[in-house]
């Protein structure tokens, strides 16, 4: 499985962001057919290997949280939050050890006039 399936599951499955976004979870980009309501985008921005252990590697991940008010945008965010910091799951490959907040931001999608919080999450995984 990839980090990336790992991160769709996640996002998928945890209960209370399902009850309001469905399974509106897609890699890269929000389809531009979803004009309206909640919806996510996740991307591997990029990965390394940590410093004096080859098989322990850090990725930087990016969610971006859009929907059609600013505090609709932001309480998604925050369903985001809950499930995946600190969120492992070692029973795959790679096993995904730990999940920590980077930082966060707010932006504006004028050409849909929809509102989008961007997170940036680090994940630390073995191979």
């Amino acid at each position: 499985m990839s980090l990336g399936a790992i991160i769709w599951n996640r996002l998928t499955t945890y209960a209370p962001l399902v009850a309001i976004n469905a399974k509106r979870v897609y890699p890269l980009l929000v389809p531009q057919r979803l004009q309206s309501g909640s919806a996510i985008a996740y991307q591997i921005i990029s990965t390394v290997d940590t410093e004096g252990n080859n098989k322990l590697r850090e990725t930087r991940l990016q969610v971006r949280c859009r929907n059609d008010t600013y505090d609709s945008a932001h309480s998604l965010a925050s369903l985001v939050e809950l499930a995946l910091i600190g969120y492992a799951d070692k029973d795959q490959s790679p096993q995904l050890l730990d999940t920590e907040l980077l930082n966060k931001l707010d932006d504006y999608e004028e050409e849909l006039q929809r509102y989008a919080v961007i997170i940036d999450f680090t994940l630390f995984y073995s191979d």
